[in-house]
């Protein structure tokens, strides 16, 4: 009896946890950005499960866990695309690189467009930048040519499933690279022969993509989060539906 007891705390603790790892993970997919953030909003929500877990076995007589278990797991295999969300937060880094002729020039950062929406350039979430100027009179960020020109970087953070980036193209523009850290990283000429447009756009596709590992672990979490869900919503059926009966006898 008391290895059976033994045997469900300790389910009961790993499925907590890997409750908090998914609510942790979805909070961190919007707004979170430093490890310390992270780990107080990971402790917060052991705290939470505990008070929760502590409650429900004070205050619920009817304690069904085969029916919400299974209820959970339906919803989060039908529901994957829910639970699991393609947008998160991505980076992405601009940087002015030499040309054909191993020199710097002019490069100029004029629109960026998530998911089809223009955003205006002085409300991005800047994280770097570095040698770039911001040019509040057209909303621009520019490179100009110095000495030490390496060093230079532009970086910001972004919600959502593709981002366009619009960069000034003509005579006195050199070569930009632009990558994210992970699966881009490309350079372009914004100086073309046959330039047909002042400008040049260059799109990402910023969807999160989940690895066998990280849909597991989430989706254990969010059947762990969905089944005590539906354990409170059973035992508020069943608790009212004990409320009616003895009303009538």
């Amino acid at each position: 009896m008391s290895k059976l007891k033994n045997l469900k705390i300790a389910a009961t603790a790993i499925s907590v946890i890997f409750a908090c790892v998914y609510l942790t993970y979805i909070i961190d997919a919007q707004t979170l950005n430093s490890w310390l953030k992270r780990i107080f909003i990971f402790a917060y929500f052991i705290v939470m499960s505990c008070v929760a877990l502590y409650l429900y076995g004070r205050y619920c007589k009817h304690k069904i866990t085969v029916i919400p278990l299974i209820c959970a797991v339906l919803l989060v295999i039908l529901g994957q695309n829910f639970f699991l969300p393609s947008k998160a937060d991505h980076t992405v880094y601009v940087q002015a690189v030499e040309n054909g002729e191993q020199e710097y020039k002019e490069v100029w950062l004029v629109d960026v467009e998530l998911d089809g929406n223009k955003r205006q350039l002085s409300s991005l979430q800047m994280n770097d930048v570095v040698q770039w100027t911001y040019m509040g009179g057209n909303d621009d960020y520019c490179f100009l040519p110095t000495d030490n020109s390496e060093g230079n970087v532009l970086s910001f953070t972004v919600v959502g499933n593709e981002v366009k980036l619009s960069f000034g193209a003509n005579s006195w523009s050199g070569s930009v690279r632009i990558f994210d850290g992970e699966s881009v990283d490309e350079i372009i000429s914004l100086n073309p022969e046959n330039a047909e447009s002042d400008r040049i756009d260059y799109t990402l596709s910023i969807v999160k993509e989940y690895n066998t590992a990280e849909r597991i672990i989430f989706s254990i979490g969010a059947i762990a989060v969905m089944c005590y869900v539906f354990k409170l919503l059973y035992a508020f059926v069943f608790r009212f539906v004990d409320k009616h009966r003895k009303k009538k006898q």
